[in-house]
C-alpha cells in the first residue's frame, strides 16, 4: 500500500512516463503506473491474489494448443501462456476496456502466434455499455462500477478461428461470465475447452 501511495504522488516521468515496461514473472508487460488494477504486477511482478490459480494455469499450458485470454487486461496470463505453450499454439487476448488494451496491444506484439483483439465478449455483435471503472480490473459491462462508454461486442465463437483447436479460456469479466458463455456455444460443443473463471453464490 505504502508503494502504490508514493507512485501516485510521484510525477509520470519519474516512474517511466505514461508506459513502464516492466520484467515480471511472466515475461515483459506494458503497463500503467496510474492504474490501481496495474499495481500487483508493478510492484510484485505477478498477481498475487491469484497464486492458486497460477499454479494450475501453469501445469495445463504445456499441453494447451489453443488459449483465448477474455478479459486479458494488461496480458499477464497471454504473456505466460506465450512462454509455456508449444511453438505451434495460438493465443488470442481480448479487453473492452480502450485505455488498458493500448497497453495490451504492445505486449502482445512482441509474443509470438499471439493477437490482441479490443471488444467486449457478448452473447451476440452489436454495440455494448462498457463501464470503466478508476482501477481497471473491477471494469464490466453488468455493472455501474465507473465510466460509461460504448464498444463493440462480439460472441467468443466469431473470434476464434472455427479450424483451430481450443483447449484453454480464461475468463475474467466482472460478472459478464454468462453473456461469454452464451456467445461460446459452438466452440464449447466442438472443443469443450477447460474454463478458468470467477464465480460468486448470486
Amino acid at each position: 500500500r505504502r508503494g502504490a501511495g508514493l507512485l501516485d504522488r510521484m510525477p509520470a516521468w519519474l516512474v517511466g512516463g505514461q508506459v513502464v515496461w516492466v520484467d515480471t514473472a511472466a515475461g515483459s508487460l506494458a503497463l500503467s503506473p496510474r492504474d490501481l488494477g496495474a499495481r500487483d504486477i508493478l510492484l510484485r511482478g505477478s498477481i498475487s491474489h491469484e497464486a492458486m490459480e497460477i499454479r494450475v494455469v501453469r501445469k495445463l499450458l504445456p499441453k494447451v494448443q489453443g488459449f483465448v485470454d477474455v478479459g486479458a487486461s494488461y496480458g499477464w496470463y497471454t504473456a505466460l501462456a506465450a512462454t509455456l505453450m508449444p511453438t505451434d499454439s495460438h493465443r488470442v487476448a481480448i479487453e473492452a476496456n480502450p485505455e488498458v488494451f493500448r497497453y495490451l496491444k504492445e505486449s502482445v506484439a512482441l509474443l509470438e502466434k499471439s493477437e490482441a483483439i479490443h471488444v467486449a465478449v457478448t452473447a451476440t455483435s452489436r454495440q455494448t455499455k462498457f463501464f470503466c471503472a478508476k482501477s481497471s480490473d473491477l471494469s464490466s459491462a453488468v455493472r455501474s462500477v465507473g465510466e460509461l462508454i460504448e464498444v463493440q461486442g462480439r460472441s467468443l465463437d466469431s473470434l476464434w478461428p472455427t479450424r483451430r483447436q481450443l483447449d484453454f479460456v480464461k475468463c475474467d469479466v466482472e460478472g459478464g461470465e454468462l453473456e461469454v458463455l452464451r456467445g461460446a456455444r459452438r466452440l464449447r460443443d466442438q472443443h469443450q475447452p477447460i474454463w478458468l473463471m470467477e464465480l460468486d453464490e448470486a
